[in-house]
């Protein structure tokens, strides 16, 4: 299956991220990053970014989220 959208924009769906919700989310995530001490979840080593989405996931509550399918982080 192909999925026609940025791995971000895929966290950002299965998250319950929307249009109400974004700039909050974009902030989280930015502190998140700023946590890790990265501009990019891609500078991360693959053990680092399991715990970076973990984290991120665990944080962010929102009322249309879903689960992400370990294998494609």
């Amino acid at each position: 299956m192909k999925i026609d959208v940025s791995f971000s924009e895929f966290m950002k769906m299965s998250l319950g991220v929307n249009e109400a919700n974004k700039g909050e989310y974009d902030d989280y995530f930015k502190k998140k990053l700023k946590k890790y001490g990265v501009k990019s979840p891609a500078s991360l080593s693959k053990d680092d970014k399991k715990k970076f989405y973990d984290e991120v996931d665990a944080g962010w509550d929102a009322e249309n989220e879903t689960d992400l399918d370990e294998d494609l982080i």
